[in-house]
């Protein structure tokens, strides 16, 4: 039977936005005939249960092993840990936040812009191709190459994003998918902020209201130009107007 939150007494917890998920040392509440009560096992921010659990019979052993993995970002390869749970709530979010700040692009426009945010993030450009509409907008990690159906800014840096979030991972030999974490979320609020001029506080904190940015006390913008307001809550913010 698989553990959940109730069952355990959390004793250290460490939280990963990549994989959107804790990675947590406890002891198991309940009596058990197994001399092993100390547990070393992942959960989804998005579930009660744990994924990949490790036993020991002492609490020194189950926390060497816990520093272990945190040290070497050892996430392990599981369904629960590798399922795009926040897709569909980061494309509300920028349906709601981004809209307003959408503007057409022609193809050259979309190659000058891809190739400044390369430059400036300093990654090799993707190859753009130039897709049918209806085709929609796709980032191709194998091949490195930018499905581009739509013909608009904000479509073009959602998949740039992609692109920058992969090679930050690369770049931390982080091997996992570039999924639409909480990880990808800091990474697009970047690139939104930066490239199409949106404010960087409304767009933390309508994210915030859409409970797309993970654990609030662990995140990090590489690019922006002003320190990050560190208060932003899930639960409290009011919605700002626009920019």
């Amino acid at each position: 039977m698989l553990l959940k939150k109730k069952d355990l007494t959390v004793l250290a917890q460490h939280y990963d936005s990549h994989a959107d998920s804790y990675l947590v040392l406890g002891k198991r509440k309940n009596r058990t005939k197994s001399l092993k009560r100390y547990v070393v096992a992942w959960r989804s921010r998005h579930r009660d249960q744990f994924a990949v659990c490790h036993y020991f019979t002492d609490s020194h052993s189950a926390e060497q092993y816990f520093n272990d993995v945190v040290y070497d970002e050892d996430r392990p390869d599981h369904p629960l840990l590798q399922k795009d749970w926040q897709k569909k709530a980061v494309y509300d979010w920028e349906q709601k936040t981004l809209i307003p700040h959408s503007r057409k692009i022609n193809e050259k426009q979309a190659r000058v812009l891809l190739q400044k945010v390369s430059r400036e993030c300093g990654m090799k450009s993707p190859r753009l191709v130039w897709d049918k509409p209806a085709e929609g907008s796709s980032y191709d990690i194998d091949d490195h190459v930018i499905h581009f159906g739509h013909r608009d800014n904000i479509s073009l840096l959602h998949e740039m994003a992609h692109v920058l979030y992969k090679h930050d991972l690369d770049e931390s030999e982080t091997d996992i998918p570039t999924t639409h974490s909480p990880g990808f979320v800091w990474t697009a609020i970047e690139l939104y902020h930066r490239y199409a001029g949106i404010n960087l506080n409304y767009l933390i904190i309508m994210a915030a209201q859409q409970n797309i940015l993970g654990d609030m006390s662990e995140h990090q913008i590489i690019f922006a130009e002003r320190p990050l307001q560190q208060n932003v809550k899930n639960n409290g913010p009011k919605k700002p107007k626009p920019p």
